[in-house]
């Protein structure tokens, strides 16, 4: 089973993620996005494309809508990110690390403003490679 219903019941999840994509529509005030995401040999992908209806490339026409679009990851690091599990409840939680370092991405957009939102929360991870 791909998605699961997380333990507070207000949550969906997925830890088995290889080999497949998903993605998630999200709309707030004068934006839309599309956020793209999966897992190919265990590293995550994100794709992001963004639609600004009051922003027209042509007049009169609402295929002229302004849509940019962000295929690459914005942060790249030494050692291979490896994907963990994905997470949605109105949020978009993508959770992965890459050597110690923990990551989580998040992205969600705001009802009253034209923005859509990604953070990125890094944790630093140390084991002990012998008891002290």
């Amino acid at each position: 089973m791909r998605w699961y219903i997380a333990e507070n019941k207000r949550r969906i999840a997925s830890e088995n993620f290889e080999g497949h994509s998903d993605h998630i529509e999200m709309s707030g005030e004068q934006v839309s996005g599309v956020i793209a995401y999966g897992v190919k040999d265990g590293v995550p992908y994100y794709k992001r494309r963004f639609a600004y209806p009051n922003f027209r490339i042509q007049p009169n026409n609402t295929c002229g809508t302004y849509q940019p679009e962000c295929s690459e990851s914005p942060i790249s690091f030494e050692e291979k990110e490896r994907f963990e599990r994905v997470e949605s409840d109105g949020v978009l939680s993508v959770y992965s690390h890459a050597g110690n370092l923990k990551i989580i991405r998040r992205c969600w957009e705001f009802e009253d403003n034209p923005q859509i939102l990604s953070f990125h929360d890094f944790a630093c991870v140390l084991r002990a490679s012998r008891a002290i």
